[in-house]
C-alpha cells in the first residue's frame, strides 16, 4: 500500500475527482487527509504511468 500525504481539505477533492476518473484511492489517516493506493501484483510500468498522469492532471485542475 502507497499512501500520500495531502492538505486535509484538498484531499478530498483530489480523492473525489481521481474516483470520477476511474481511479481508485481510499482516503485514510486521522484527518482523512492520506490517498491510500493499493496497486495489483501485477503493476506494469504503463499503470504507474497512467496512475501518475492522471494525479498530476487532478492535482493542477484543483489548484486553479
Amino acid at each position: 500500500m502507497w499512501g500520500i500525504e495531502l492538505d486535509p481539505a484538498f484531499a478530498a477533492g483530489i480523492y473525489e475527482t481521481m474516483k470520477d476518473k476511474h481511479i481508485l484511492v481510499g482516503l485514510g489517516g486521522q484527518k482523512k487527509n492520506v490517498l491510500r493506493v493499493m496497486p495489483p501484483m501485477c503493476l506494469q510500468k504503463h499503470d504507474i504511468d497512467d496512475f501518475i498522469s492522471v494525479l498530476d492532471d487532478t492535482m493542477a485542475e484543483s489548484q486553479k
